[in-house]
């Protein structure tokens, strides 16, 4: 079967009620969608941050391209000068610049030209200069993919979880960057954490974890606003053992078998008799008689958005 086209999976996404860009919350035309120049594909990781990209949501080009150009900028080339080595600028008298490569647990290297290299002298001098974007500067790309993992995992109710108070931050914070809008919500993973990316559902502290890489991102279920007041609490040494329901990354509204993942939002508050539903698992009896195992991803009022688990 041949892949589709990027113009048959714009529209397929769009279908599937991709029909927002979900960090500026701008409405998309489908003449739009269809041309790709307003809507683009966005893709988590970002291409050039990891072999495993995939184009998992619909995002406006404007978002797409200032992240492109900022943060996630910024987080290829960290990841890139830390993997092979800082890039280097090297300056001798009465000599063009020369570039180099130093890596982090080696000897530095300069790369010369025909004809144009200095003589070599025990007393020579020479300037080398180089620049690395900052981490918190590339961890809002971390942010934005953690994000745009939980968004595509809700389907269309995503955008009830877009909306709520403590997400206006996080979006606000993807959208500037240079400023710090939120606290502490990216980690370095260690060797307890999950081996590949995914999304995991802490139910004991009431949050999301999403692995991405190398780092671990946090977010809030959604509606509380302190969440990152409080992120100080979650930085222990056991807070890669998280416990409860684990999704790989998938593309808007789709499970690994190219299926719905997300029930319709219903209210099902009566039957727990309680607030706070997160985590909680539902069993419900579909059209054919089967039992299917939901569990509550974000509530808003007397909504509730139902997430199928994935199946032993």
């Amino acid at each position: 079967m041949s892949r589709k086209s990027r113009q048959d999976q714009r529209l397929y996404l769009y279908d599937l009620g991709n029909n927002r860009c979900p960090i500026c919350l701008s409405s998309f035309d489908r003449s739009a969608v269809r041309l790709g120049k307003e809507v683009t594909l966005e893709h988590v990781p970002p291409k050039g941050l990891a072999r495993n990209s995939k184009a998992m949501c619909l995002t406006c080009a404007k978002c797409n391209n200032d992240a492109g150009k900022r943060s996630d900028f910024a987080a290829i080339s960290l990841a890139r000068q830390i993997r092979s080595g800082l890039d280097l600028r090297v300056d001798f008298p009465d000599t063009p610049p020369m570039s180099g490569k130093w890596p982090l647990d080696g000897k530095i290297s300069i790369f010369g030209r025909p004809g144009l290299n200095p003589p070599i002298s025990a007393d020579m001098k020479f300037s080398i200069k180089y620049s690395l974007p900052t981490s918190e500067y590339a961890a809002v790309s971390y942010l934005k993919s953690a994000y745009l993992s939980v968004f595509s995992l809700l389907g269309p109710n995503g955008y009830t979880y877009a909306k709520s108070n403590s997400l206006l931050n996080i979006r606000n914070q993807i959208m500037n960057p240079l400023e710090h809008i939120i606290g502490n919500y990216a980690y370095r993973s260690t060797a307890h954490d999950v081996d590949i990316n995914g999304i995991i559902m802490n139910r004991e502290q009431q949050h999301w974890a999403v692995k991405i890489i190398d780092c671990i991102v946090i977010l809030p279920r959604g509606g509380d606003e302190s969440f990152y007041k409080r992120a100080e609490e979650l930085e222990t040494k056991d807070r890669g053992a998280f416990k409860g329901p684990f999704w790989n990354l998938i593309k808007f509204g789709l499970d690994h078998r190219g299926s719905s993942t997300v029930k319709e939002s219903v209210d099902i508050k009566e039957d727990f008799g309680i607030e706070n539903l997160f985590g909680i698992v539902k069993e419900v009896i579909d059209i054919r008689g089967n039992m299917r195992n939901y569990v509550v991803a974000d509530h808003q009022g007397a909504d509730v958005s139902l997430v199928e688990l994935p199946r032993d």
